[in-house]
């Protein structure tokens, strides 16, 4: 199966996680190691898809190279700061639907190349917390979620933070393309018996989402 990369990453300051797909991450595999020291170059994704400001950016990589430690040692920094995203008033009579992308590049430090997944410390009542014994007594089933459009990263990202709402037994498969079809399982799993699959319907349409046994 195809394989493809959610890696949490971080520098002096903050922490920010780098989205990697397939074609990429099959050429560049071997160089996600923890503490080795990398240069990412690729897109910003801050916000929606209806064009809202999201509370924390991801990065889709577009290249990744090794900084070696020669160049960590010459390294002398410009001084300057990039320009920080500001936040724009949408007028509540119309919605406005904008993609906004930045070209940044940024040097980070892997931390580790797993999943994470944000936990709200508040209870949720369509989709309370259930014990081992309460997974067996419920069908257990494969969500398969086909990805019409591979080059769609705002559906990507989009499925998975909705995915991160719902955690649970169930695995989650995402069918990429529409001719030449790739399968990639993600590296965990969700609650097929919550509202995740009338979510994911919502975003992706019916035929593209499908539980199997």
């Amino acid at each position: 199966g195809t394989k493809m990369a959610f890696v949490k990453m971080e520098d002096k300051t903050s922490e920010g996680e780098v989205i990697i797909f397939p074609n990429l991450y099959s050429e560049i595999s071997e160089k996600l190691k923890i503490d080795t020291v990398l240069k990412i170059e690729g897109k910003i994704s801050a916000r929606d898809r209806e064009g809202n400001l999201k509370s924390d950016a991801q990065i889709i990589a577009e290249t990744v190279s090794i900084i070696t430690d020669e160049e960590l040692e010459n390294y002398e920094s410009t001084g300057r700061r990039a320009d920080g995203l500001k936040a724009r008033k949408v007028p509540q009579t119309k919605t406005v639907s904008q993609k906004v992308s930045n070209t940044q590049k940024k040097a980070f430090t892997p931390k580790n190349n797993s999943v994470v997944s944000n936990k709200s410390s508040e209870k949720s009542t369509s989709n309370p917390s259930r014990s081992a014994e309460n997974y067996q007594a419920e069908k257990i089933q494969r969500v398969f979620v086909h990805i019409k459009n591979p080059s769609d990263h705002e559906s990507l990202l989009s499925v998975k933070k909705i995915c991160g709402k719902f955690p649970g037994m169930s695995e989650i498969i995402l069918v990429l393309g529409e001719v030449e079809k790739s399968a990639i399982r993600m590296p965990f799993k969700v609650d097929s018996n919550s509202d995740l699959p009338k979510e994911l319907v919502r975003l992706l349409g019916e035929d593209c989402v499908v539980l199997k046994d």
